[in-house]
């Protein structure tokens, strides 16, 4: 798929870019959201593109250390091959409350969010602390 390749993965960032939000990314800050590498591209934005993602690209997504990068990648993650392992590895990354309960999404669909929202919600780390009571409160 066309997806694949690096030239993808940098049109959908320079997309991210081109999409971006000023106003969004002030409105974010408000509310505590780290605004480092953030672009304020709308969730609904983000869901049309993660609908054409491959694999290969939504890792490439999340090292990018972009937050609506990683927002997209934890949209785009196939819940039914993601590993234990992976959503362990996944959660030391959140920097935001809000990317840390999109990431709580894909936790549903994997089959282990119970044990994971148990697990989370008693952790040191505030924001993985914080998916664990986010997918208990939705």
């Amino acid at each position: 798929s066309a997806f694949d390749s690096p030239m993808r993965y940098e049109e959908i960032t320079e997309r991210l870019k081109s999409l971006s939000n000023p106003e969004s990314v002030g409105g974010m800050a408000q509310f505590g959201i780290k605004t480092e590498n953030t672009y304020g591209t709308f969730v609904l934005t983000l869901t049309k593109i993660a609908e054409k993602l491959t694999e290969h690209l939504v890792q490439q997504l999340w090292v990018s250390g972009i937050h609506g990068a990683r927002i997209l990648a934890s949209m785009a993650e196939d819940p039914k091959t993601v590993t234990e392992e992976q959503l362990e590895h996944l959660v030391g990354d959140f920097d935001s409350w809000d990317l840390a309960t999109m990431f709580t999404d894909l936790l549903e669909k994997t089959g282990i969010a119970c044990v994971k929202v148990v697990e989370w919600s008693t952790r040191e780390e505030k924001f993985v602390k914080w998916a664990g009571f986010a997918r208990v409160a939705s």
